[in-house]
């Protein structure tokens, strides 16, 4: 699944996409739990792009199966502040976060 100059929330409408990419100055609150994969692959990957952002006061990133890991691919802005309202914002994910000079 692709957000192309998408603004969106709710991540619980995009449960269960194997690749999810955030792009083209898109952003995407999680306000819940994104969950990646499905009975079959048990995990996925959320990809954010270097135009677009991820909001989180409260969000996760979570593998369908327990046991398994999900993945995080940052390159965009990662803004756990809800746009400096809130200092104690979090974003768990339940795997692997690689920063790709991302802020």
């Amino acid at each position: 699944m692709t957000f192309d100059n998408t603004v969106s929330s709710q991540p619980g409408r995009y449960a269960n996409w194997e690749t999810v990419n955030v792009s083209n100055g898109s952003q995407l609150n999680l306000a819940g739990t994104l969950v990646l994969g499905d009975n079959v692959s048990n995990t996925g990957v959320l990809n954010i792009d270097s135009t677009s952002t991820l909001l989180s006061t409260s969000g996760s990133v979570a593998p369908f199966s327990a046991g398994s890991l999900a993945s995080l691919e940052n390159a965009g802005i990662l803004d756990v502040s809800d746009a400096g309202r809130s200092l104690t914002g979090t974003l768990t994910v339940t795997g692997n976060y690689t920063g790709q000079n991302g802020r």
